[in-house]
């Protein structure tokens, strides 16, 4: 007993003569291989199954799913399994409602729906008000009851570490410019030029928000009566921090009216401060360079060139690393602004 093999299975063959040999030689075979005695020979799967499971490999390594649309992808289904049908008969099947298939024949109009034409922008009972009253309402909706400029702020950390928030439109413009396109187009304009222009505070110039800022408004970032930049500077006594100061620049847009003045060309004026003006004297370049080219370029381009100039990030950077007190700086000696060396 113990010499015997304890995985062999003994099986007792029939000896029947009845019974043709053909039907036990699998029992044979495993009598010969007691280690595979017990377990199934393997089921060898059928024509029609094994040729269906080429299709499914072929259906896995498509691309249709991934990258086809969504009629390509229901034309490929109907490909690879023809023999799939609908649970219900009376149901509609694809061809019968694909937009390349359907046609909807046009009915004709009654004689009052005749008169009436579907604006592809509908403002409702504002359409039927005269353009002086609706303007009237759109000043109360967005232009500013208190003096001063709309100011443009960034989140703590928004712009820094994610997706610009002001390359939105939906961010940027009030709410009442978001209904339809043509209250866009009414609403912006008074939105843009009558407010008292637009102030960007330091974290928006930093991150280069300014630009998309002007970016998202298209065509009516021409209508942007004015904008201040603003870049801060930390004060320093040795190693220890005081506080921040910031200067400000306002840049004036031919033909629009920006605290209290209309100029003829574009310009960029430095706010007073107790510590001094900074040298803006590359800035002064990039605004000749702006008025050159003002006829022939939109007002909204040449402020983007301006927000995204090299000059403009270059004052910016300087004033961030530089902390050395004001009376250890150079002045510019062409407009007696303090200098920041590399």
């Amino acid at each position: 007993m113990d010499d015997e093999n304890p995985y062999q299975v003994k099986r007792s063959i029939p000896i029947d003569s009845n019974i043709p040999l053909d039907s036990v030689q699998q029992l044979i075979h495993e009598a010969k291989n007691p280690v595979r005695a017990s377990r199934h020979a393997p089921v060898p799967p059928p024509t029609a199954l094994a040729k269906k499971s080429k299709m499914l490999k072929d259906l896995r390594r498509a691309t249709v799913w991934k990258h086809g649309t969504r009629d390509s992808q229901a034309e490929q289904m109907d490909v690879w399994f023809p023999s799939i049908h609908h649970a219900r008969e009376d149901q509609s099947s694809y061809e019968d409602v694909s937009e390349k298939v359907i046609k909807i024949k046009k009915e004709p109009l009654d004689n009052d729906e005749a008169g009436l034409s579907s604006p592809s922008s509908d403002i409702g009972t504002l359409a039927k008000l005269p353009g002086e009253l609706r303007n009237r309402i759109y000043r109360y909706a967005v232009v500013q009851s208190e003096p001063g400029p709309v100011k443009v702020t960034m989140p703590p950390f928004a712009c820094a570490l994610g997706a610009c928030l002001h390359a939105r439109t939906g961010y940027n413009v009030p709410a009442l410019a978001q209904t339809c396109a043509q209250l866009r187009s009414e609403v912006l304009p008074i939105f843009l030029a009558e407010n008292e222009g637009f102030e960007f505070d330091a974290g928006t110039v930093q991150q280069s928000c300014a630009g998309n800022w002007l970016r998202s408004l298209g065509s009516y970032a021409d209508f942007v009566s004015g904008i201040t930049l603003t870049v801060e500077r930390a004060i320093c006594r040795g190693e220890e921090f005081i506080r921040w100061t910031s200067y400000a620049f306002d840049v004036y847009v031919p033909g629009m009216e920006f605290h209290g003045g209309v100029p003829d060309r574009f310009a960029i004026l430095q706010k007073p401060e107790a510590v001094g003006l900074v040298c803006q004297c590359a800035l002064e370049t990039v605004v000749k360079e702006m008025n050159r080219k003002s006829s022939a370029t939109p007002t909204g381009v040449l402020l983007e060139e301006l927000v995204d100039s090299e000059e403009l990030a270059d004052l910016v950077w300087q004033l961030k690393k530089t902390k050395a007190h004001v009376s250890h700086l150079k002045r510019c000696k062409g407009c007696s602004g303090l200098m920041f060396h590399r």
